[in-house]
């Protein structure tokens, strides 16, 4: 994997790489889930990275995902599928359930788009991450951070993806970060 990341003034373009060097094609929804934390994370064995208090959102009332109604908010720590490859992903579950379903649930409720995104405290800035081509989003783990898993199937052995991105970090609402979105993705 390889990822570039060029900052811009409303956060940063990302576009991540993969090429597949397994010794067997990897299906329609294979994905690779990074973490997003604008607030604090903590990793063992490594430095805690300050916190940014206006970005943690512990109580869970400032998190976002675009679902069938617009932006919606992120309730605990559920899973929303991208409702383009519900289908697929139906089909690799187990009367619905996954290995992780325990940890985090599937929400019934889809994702219409790649977005999740967080308000600052003060409803005065947002942060965000957006991927064009994704197969969930979910959030809300012991460090406040949000999941987006980014699609990179199918990707036959030996062939590469690229996938673009954005990080947002901008003053402004959700409802601007929202518009930024759809400029960027259609």
């Amino acid at each position: 994997m390889n990822l570039k990341v060029v900052a811009n003034q409303y956060g940063a373009d990302l576009l991540l790489t993969v090429r597949n060097e397994t010794s067997h094609d990897w299906p329609e929804i294979a994905a690779i889930i990074p973490c997003l934390n604008p607030g604090k994370h903590r990793k063992e064995g490594l430095p805690a990275a300050p916190p940014t208090s206006a970005f943690l959102d512990k109580a869970q009332e400032r998190t976002w995902y675009l679902g069938p109604h617009g932006l919606e908010p992120l309730i605990a720590r559920d899973i929303h599928f991208n409702c383009s490859f519900r289908d697929a992903i139906d089909r690799e579950s187990m009367d619905g359930k996954f290995v992780f379903s325990n940890k985090w649930p599937t929400w019934t409720g889809d994702a219409e788009g790649g977005l999740l995104l967080r308000e600052s405290l003060d409803q005065t800035w947002v942060a965000g991450i957006a991927w064009e081509d994704y197969i969930s989003l979910q959030g809300h783990n012991p460090w406040t951070c949000m999941h987006q898993s980014v699609r990179v199937g199918p990707l036959r052995r030996n062939d590469s993806r690229q996938v673009s991105g954005k990080i947002y970090l901008f003053e402004g609402r959700k409802e601007d970060c929202l518009a930024k979105f759809r400029k960027d993705f259609g």
